[in-house]
């Protein structure tokens, strides 16, 4: 029952980040398809495509944003990008039959690299290797957290047994 449940959060947390990162739904689908009108027409008219294969371009330039503005857009943009996926490396680890972080980590970039390319294909958003630096250090936030959570439990089982055998 636990297991299940866990199943059904991950999978509406999933749901979450893709209308989140990907879609970006506000009640309007007339603003969705506009969006991605305007990105289709830039790449047919200036060739502009949505997407950035520079590691830390955006990432250095959040930082300098925040340096010269304080905290704007690309600030706020590149904590959410870590803070929404730190989730998923606390999920993945309950709901998978033997985790590993290999195994943890290598399902957590496969998700990542699919909704940054669902947004490249259907022009919903750009597809960023910052995104996926971003989104993956979540990951490891998350999977750090779940494995620190699971060793103190695991500790403090063995000082209960101790006691409770020592008495």
């Amino acid at each position: 029952m636990k297991q299940k449940l866990t199943q059904i959060v991950f999978w509406v947390y999933i749901l979450f980040i893709i209308d989140i990162v990907a879609i970006k739904f506000t009640g309007s689908i007339a603003l969705i398809k506009s969006r991605m009108d305007t990105m289709q027409w830039n790449r047919e008219k200036y060739g502009i495509w949505n997407y950035n294969i520079v590691p830390f371009k955006t990432i250095r330039a959040a930082i300098e944003s925040y340096i010269t503005l304080g905290f704007d857009r690309s600030v706020v943009n590149s904590i959410a990008n870590v803070v929404l996926f730190v989730p998923m490396g606390l999920l993945l680890p309950l709901i998978m039959r033997r985790p590993s972080f290999v195994k943890v980590m290598f399902l957590s970039l496969s998700i990542i690299f699919t909704i940054e390319l669902f947004q490249l294909i259907t022009c919903l958003g750009i597809a960023d290797i910052d995104d996926v630096i971003l989104n993956f250090l979540g990951c490891i936030i998350g999977y750090g957290m779940q494995s620190t959570y699971n060793k103190v439990r695991e500790t403090r089982r063995g000082e209960k047994k101790e006691f409770l055998e020592s008495n």
